[in-house]
Parts: structure tokens; sequence; C-alpha cells
């Protein structure tokens, strides 16, 4: 079933990986769709507007499936290099993947990041190939891709669209615009050269900013300056520029953040735990003894001395007053198991990253099995906006 998460579509899990997608590919794909038809009708005029319909729909399938395909190689690889890939999510041309700082090294950035361009070129070739259009030379199918696969059957005209699409990705994402591929790549040769992956990440992400002004500037001239032509085209390089602006903001941003939190961990600005309820306590004496009068905002449940769950204000708060007395606090906690796993020494900043993607403001913090503190996102973002002079506990 498909579930929306953080503004994207979850559409299920392929190898313990979560593959979303972003609403912006909604908007590209139907600008697909709708172009690839009108081509298709335009250019075969002895295709019924229900095929070129179909196949533009099946053209558009096929450069999601080849982005998906794009990222999965490089999450298996990073996961045989040892680190973890938790989700991607698909954008434009290509896609974001979601994993740790942890185990990360540059050499290793480096082969993530150069396998997803290789991939979409074998599929790009061998697409083509399958198309028949491999004696074709290959600028001309760049330049004049409409003329030359004219005269195409239906089935090698849609692997063709879709292989001159990967193409057309591992050349994107080859741009050396963080947080594409070849930025990552130049983001890996920073952090070599330099040794601070922080420094590296705000350094890249300003290079990706600048090359995505240059791509909104050489976008617009050539839609208004080279003829109508060139005008389709133009737009999509401004898209593509503003797109990478974006992105690239938005990780210049982490970065900043990162330094802000730079050092610190889940301990230092958690409240420790100092009391626990079971999970079967009436929900009004949970509230009565542990919410009125206190700061507390969430509670261990505590059931054969393990963590079970957290019973959190808000969760209370869910549940109608008139029915405390009669409810058990199992009735409102949320399950251990459904909540991200941090320990006392994550990374304050993995940590804030975490609870935003899990769209959860409180999270227990544990050693072991044991529940040692409760963290709240909002203790994360007033140290952001006034870090104290010493951390609130000594990790241990």
């Amino acid at each position: 079933m498909i579930a929306t998460m953080q503004g994207n579509l979850r559409l299920g899990h392929v190898a313990g990986i979560d593959v979303r997608l972003d609403w912006s590919w909604l908007l590209v794909g139907l600008l697909f769709f709708v172009s690839l038809s009108a081509h298709f009708f335009a250019s075969h005029p002895l295709w019924s507007l229900g095929l070129s319909v179909l196949l533009a729909f099946l053209a558009v399938i096929g450069i999601a499936a080849s982005i998906i395909a794009h990222e999965l190689v490089q999450a298996v690889v990073a996961r045989r290099l040892g680190t973890p890939v938790t989700a991607i999510t698909l954008f434009l041309l290509g896609g974001i993947a979601t994993y740790p700082r942890e185990g990360r090294t540059p050499a290793r950035e480096i082969v993530v990041a150069f396998v997803g361009p290789v991939t979409s070129l074998v599929l790009g070739f061998v697409l083509i190939t399958l198309a028949g259009l491999l004696q074709v030379p290959l600028a001309k199918l760049w330049v004049d891709a409409s003329g030359v696969l004219a005269w195409l059957e239906p089935v090698p005209a849609l692997l063709a669209w879709v292989g001159i699409a990967n193409l057309a990705i591992a050349l994107f994402n080859a741009i050396p615009a963080f947080p594409l591929d070849g930025g990552r790549v130049l983001r890996a040769l920073l952090w070599a050269l330099d040794g601070d992956y922080r420094t590296a990440t705000r350094v890249a992400a300003r290079i990706g900013q600048a090359i995505s002004l240059v791509m909104i500037a050489i976008g617009i001239a050539s839609a208004f300056r080279l003829g109508p032509l060139a005008f389709t085209s133009g737009i999509w390089v401004a898209f593509l520029g503003w797109f990478l602006l974006s992105a690239a903001s938005t990780y210049h941003q982490s970065a900043l953040l990162e330094e802000r939190l730079g050092g610190l961990v889940a301990s230092h600005l958690m409240h420790p735990v100092t009391s626990a309820i079971g999970p079967d306590v009436p929900i009004a004496s949970a509230v009565a003894n542990h919410f009125v009068g206190t700061s507390a905002r969430a509670l261990p449940v505590m059931e054969h001395g393990a963590c079970v769950g957290l019973l959190r204000f808000e969760d209370v708060r869910r549940v109608p007053a008139r029915e405390w007395e009669a409810r058990p606090v199992r009735d409102a906690m949320i399950a251990v198991a459904e909540l991200p796993r941090i320990g006392a020494r994550t990374d304050l900043a993995e940590t804030l990253r975490t609870m935003l993607r899990a769209e959860i403001a409180t999270l227990p913090v544990l050693e072991g099995d044991d529940v040692i503190g409760v963290l709240e996102m909002q203790d994360i973002v007033r140290w952001i906006e006034f870090p104290e002079p010493e951390p609130r506990i000594a990790p241990a």
C-alpha cells in the first residue's frame, strides 16, 4: 500500500530498503508522459492515439524503474562496503539515498557514487542495442533523437527512448554539483584532502549552488535567445538547475547544522529517566502522577524489566478524557518496536535527522535494552538557537 511520509510517497520495500517517490517526480512524470504521448502521435502517423499514450506511459514507468535500479545498485555496493542504506527517495533524473555517516570513508563514497552513473550507462547502451540503434552515431542520436527514432516500430521505439533517458540520467548525475553523484565524488575528494567531512559537505554544496545558478542562466538564455526549437530544452535545463539549487541549499544548511551540533551525542541533551510506568496502569493515573505539575512530556512503559513502549503527552491527548479511567496505558503508548533506536552515544545531528524522517518529536535513549533517558526534538532545536556553555549531561 502506498503511504505518505515526509512529503513523499512510500512505494514499499526492496531488499529491506524503503523506496519513496518525491512529489516533484509526479509532476515531472506527468510532463514526460504528456510530451512523449504528443511526440509519438505526431511523429508516427500510423500509430493510434491509444498506442501512443500506452507507449508514453510505459516509457515513464521504464524511466522510474531505471532510476530505482541506479539507486539500488549504489545501495547494494554501500552495504557491501559496510554502510547500511535505509531509504531511497526518487527525484527528477536521480535519487537520494539515506544512510548514516558511520562506516563511510572518502574512498567508499567515491566507489558508491561512481557505480550509479555506470549502471545508467550500461542500461542505456543495452536498451539502445536491443532497439537496433547501436550502429547510429551517439552524437546524432543525442542531437536528433526524434528524427532517428521516427522510423522505429513501437517496441524498439520504447526501448530506445528509455535507453536515451538512461544516458541522460548518467550524464546529469555525473555533473560535479552536490548532491548529485558527481558532487558526491567532489565532496569525497575534498574530505580526503581536508579530513573534515562537514567542511567538505559545506564546500561541495556551495559549488553545487554555483553550478545550479549557471544551469539556470544557460537554460533561460537558451529558451529565449536560440529560437522556438530550443525553448523546451532550455526550460528543462533551467528547471533542473532550480532543483539542484534547492537540493544543494538544503545540504548546505544541513552542514551548518552539523557544525553547530558537532561533538554532541544523544546523552548530552536527554532527560534522565527518573520514573516509569506499567502498561496496565490506567491512563488517568499516569496523567495525575507523572504529567500534571511536572515538565515531563514522555514516560517509558516497562513490563517484566524491559521497555515495551513510550507514553507521550500527545498520545494521551488523543484518547478522550472521559475514557482515561477505564483504558490502560498500553492503549495510548507507542510500542518501542515502532520507534527508531538511538543510543546514548548516537550523534545528535543524526538523531535529529532520524526524528525528522520518522516524524516523531520524542525518542527513548537506550543503553542495551535499558531506557536511560528521553530526548525531545525541541531540546535539540533550542540548543541550535541558544547553545549552552556546557551540555546538560556528560556522555557515559
